[in-house]
């Protein structure tokens, strides 16, 4: 076998044939050439030089992914709590958590003022009239 630029398509595809079940569980491309003893640099190199090496090194990367989003897929059909959470991650827009805090469009923030002795002060703040109000004396 060749070694190094010189390899052919085939011998570089046997020379890499190491990394690929390591990047099918998930390692990067750094950790699996350190653990089969490959240079990243020659692998990086085949990579560049030769279509079906990138192409079968993308394909090791995928197949977790592939894995891991039928398992999701299945298990957010049996579970409603797991399917909205793969809603939120997938469109947090629509599904998330985020509460819209604005007036008119303008974002206001909520100050607690003096809450060590008596019942906390709140005022909304938005940046053109501060306004207070004792949410203590409302609320009773």
């Amino acid at each position: 076998m060749s070694k190094g630029s010189k390899r052919t398509e085939e011998e570089a595809l046997l020379f890499v044939a190491p990394i690929l079940p390591l990047l099918q569980r998930g390692m990067s491309e750094q950790q699996a050439c350190d653990y089969s003893k490959i240079p990243e640099s020659t692998l990086n190199l085949y990579k560049r030089k030769f279509p079906k090496v990138w192409s079968e090194i993308k394909q090791a990367k995928m197949q977790l992914i592939a894995i891991s989003s039928n398992t999701i897929a299945n298990a957010a059909s049996e579970d409603p709590k797991i399917a909205l959470e793969v809603l939120k991650r997938r469109s947090r827009e629509n599904w998330g958590d985020n509460i819209d805090l604005s007036t008119g469009g303008q974002p206001f923030n909520v100050i607690i003022d003096k809450a060590y002795d008596r019942e906390p002060e709140f005022r909304i703040d938005n940046n053109d009239s501060a306004e207070t109000s004792d949410l203590a004396e409302s609320s009773s």
